[in-house]
């Protein structure tokens, strides 16, 4: 899982500030500049996969985004799970309340149950009302 989140989230954290190009419009000469668009995460999971240091990974992203001046609300992962394993459920809730990003301005990480608020699953890592609701 680490090695996953790290090909998507650092590859895209790195291009923060630049300007991206928009593929050719049928009428446009030229393509378009136009600055990195946030990015929002879901990840299906029953929460069992090796190696399980994501949180580290986490953790060393957002000082990352801090150090570029990224925004909270540029990378949301959120974590939607299947199955009722109570460790991989201690997984979860570990990534999303025990690693101190909210104290930090920076809480990006969501988990919730795949039968859950859909609200919820789409805004929870974004949207810290949403984050806070228990269900």
């Amino acid at each position: 899982m680490r090695w996953s989140l790290q090909n998507i989230l650092r590859e895209h954290i790195n291009r923060f500030g630049t300007l991206v190009s928009l593929s050719k419009s049928l009428f446009a000469r030229q393509s378009q500049q136009q600055p990195q668009r946030p990015l929002s995460l879901y990840v299906l999971t029953n929460g069992k996969w090796q190696p399980a240091d994501v949180g580290g990974f986490i953790k060393d992203m957002i000082q990352s985004m801090k150090a570029k001046g990224c925004p909270k609300e540029h990378v949301g992962i959120q974590f939607i799970r299947f199955g009722e394993d109570q460790a991989s459920i201690d997984k979860l809730d570990e990534l999303d309340h025990g690693l101190g990003l909210k104290a930090e301005g920076m809480d990006i990480v969501d988990h919730t149950s795949w039968d859950g608020n859909v609200w919820k699953m789409l805004l929870g890592a974004l949207n810290d009302w949403y984050d806070d609701d228990p269900v």
